[in-house]
């Protein structure tokens, strides 16, 4: 259905005119779950630290501390989500 309001937009563009669908089904519709660049990026960290640093035990050190950062600031977020507005595209 959302496929169809934006083939539907599409059609209805003229010079002056801009159509963008919006709302919650779009937003959704529109998610893509992460994975792909996250994995090459973390991958890709862990390479250029052990090549910088020589040694696994410095390389995990850096890694770890991201890991338990991103862990504590998903938890609080999920907190505070539980007394604050938190917008629809927060995780």
């Amino acid at each position: 259905m959302v496929d169809e309001l934006k083939a539907l937009s599409e059609d209805a563009e003229e010079p002056g005119l801009s159509i963008e669908p919006g709302g919650s089904a779009v937003v959704w519709s529109e998610f893509e779950e992460p994975g792909g660049a996250e994995s090459i990026g973390f991958l890709a960290a862990i390479i250029i630290l052990l090549v910088t640093f020589g040694s696994i035990l410095a390389m995990l050190l850096p890694i770890m501390m991201a890991l338990f950062g991103i862990g504590i600031g998903l938890s609080l977020m999920f907190l505070f989500a539980n007394f604050l507005n938190v917008p629809d595209f927060a995780p």
